[in-house]
């Protein structure tokens, strides 16, 4: 039993699993609000698929809900701190989520004037980004796992 209890300490005292756990915290909320923008997305995503909202509907979601909620969350992951040990994990974060905004303002822009090939080099745009979304979360999975931790990117 001491053993265990002194392998606990260390590990609670180790400074690159404290910084592993304060990046975890700290971008909680940023994954929280990822998860909610990207739960508004399918059921948009829904709702044209069924034919539920009509051209102006789509343009009012994009322009009220979408659009503000990533710019939102681009916002906040940029004022979020990291941890020096995590400063350039973040700022890639933060390009991510920054790239992506641009992205879906954009297509909303196209979406109001109804210009298709606007909108599809947005989406093409939002594919990569979510690539490397996807990429990042593999990353920092990569990352945190000498410390027994992990992420997910949709809590």
């Amino acid at each position: 039993m001491p053993l265990l209890v002194a392998a606990w300490f260390a590990a609670c005292t180790n400074p690159a699993h404290e910084a592993a756990a304060d990046y975890v915290v700290r971008i909680q909320p940023l994954l929280l609000e990822n998860s909610a923008l990207s739960e508004q997305m399918l059921l948009e995503a829904a709702a044209i698929y069924n034919e539920a909202a009509g051209p102006k509907d789509v343009a009012e979601v994009w322009e009220r809900r979408i659009v503000p909620m990533s710019e939102h969350l681009a916002a906040q992951a940029a004022l979020t701190p990291a941890p020096p040990e995590y400063e350039q994990t973040h700022a890639r974060l933060v390009q991510i989520w920054t790239d992506r905004a641009l992205a879906y303002r954009i297509m909303s822009e196209a979406t109001h004037t109804a210009n298709a090939d606007l909108w599809n080099a947005a989406r093409t745009k939002v594919d990569e980004v979510m690539a490397n979304e996807n990429q990042f979360f593999r990353d920092l999975n990569t990352q945190l796992a000498p410390s027994s931790l992990s992420v997910d990117a949709y809590p």
